[in-house]
């Protein structure tokens, strides 16, 4: 990507809260106040849960803060963003 922001999610269980808070401060960092989201995945007809996500096109739907996103992805480089279009 050039010349923006990107989003980049990932997800960890925290155990100790207070010793997250205070190693991130010490680099100049916080944690924004929690948010509540409403989010749905869509994919191409045919495939299923429990199926590989690599090469699968998925439509989000994310709700937030009263704001709707839909947002389509990619789960791999292998699928290119130019099928994002075939979902029906």
């Amino acid at each position: 990507m050039t010349g923006g922001a990107q989003e980049i999610e990932v997800k960890y269980r925290v155990f100790d809260l207070g010793a997250l808070v205070s190693a991130l401060a010490a680099r100049g960092a916080a944690l924004s106040p929690p948010v509540r989201q409403d989010a749905q995945a869509y994919a191409q007809p045919g495939w299923d849960y429990g199926q590989s996500k690599i090469g699968i096109v998925f439509a989000r739907l994310r709700t937030q803060d009263g704001r709707h996103l839909f947002k389509p992805e990619a789960k791999s480089q292998a699928c290119p963003l130019g099928q994002l279009l075939a979902l029906e």
